[in-house]
């Protein structure tokens, strides 16, 4: 898989990253994508229509004592991914309101359609796929943007954050360290993604 393989690459490869605790998941997400994370701290988000808080601790609570929206989402977005992987239905809708909730009908269509397009041999598959989850919001971040001006004194702060994404990992991905860990086709493969989804927004076509 990779040259250096990362406590996240042995559990991926084993099979154990989808039997993990929540909280031993988080951990090990937190240890694997730290810079990412960090620059997530500093991400915008648009509020929620409600400010609703549930019994359950949220990612960033857990692993900085600290609420951070956008390190919510994108950590709840892996954990969601889990549960697909799982066919956990029940976690995946318990805070969804009741009169929208996703149909089971509905959630076992997409547990099956994930199931049929990812290769659970390959353990390359699932940790691009993570690191795909990981870095998508990175453009929000307004560190990364100032980091990124700081050094190639090209000021991209007025780009759709999915542009700023590409400029980033296109001109210095050294400032998304998770890249480099990727085997060269699946990393080409995801900025490829990047460039794409910086171009065409799919939103529109909901």
């Amino acid at each position: 898989m990779h040259m250096n393989q990362s406590s996240l690459d042995i559990a991926i490869k084993n099979g154990d990253f989808f039997n993990l605790s929540t909280g031993d998941c988080l951990q090990l997400l937190k240890q694997e994508y730290a810079v990412e994370l960090d620059w997530l701290k500093t991400a915008y988000s648009v509020p929620g229509p409600t400010s609703e808080r549930f019994n359950t601790l949220s990612p960033s609570l857990h692993l900085y004592d600290t609420e951070f929206d956008e390190v919510n989402r994108t950590l709840v977005s892996v954990l969601s991914l889990r549960w697909i992987y799982n066919k956990d239905y029940d976690t995946f809708v318990s805070h969804q309101v009741p009169h929208i909730k996703l149909t089971r009908e509905s959630f076992n269509w997409i547990s099956t359609f994930f199931h049929n397009r990812i290769d659970d041999s390959s353990s390359d598959d699932i940790y691009s796929l993570i690191t795909s989850i990981i870095i998508n919001d990175l453009g929000k971040s307004e560190s990364l943007i100032t980091e990124f001006q700081r050094v190639t004194n090209i000021n991209i702060s007025k780009l759709n954050h999915d542009m700023i994404l590409y400029q980033v990992v296109n001109k210095y991905p050294h400032l998304v360290p998770s890249i480099s860990k990727l085997p060269p086709p699946r990393k080409a493969d995801l900025i490829l993604g990047i460039q794409l989804g910086a171009e065409f927004n799919f939103g529109q076509l909901a």
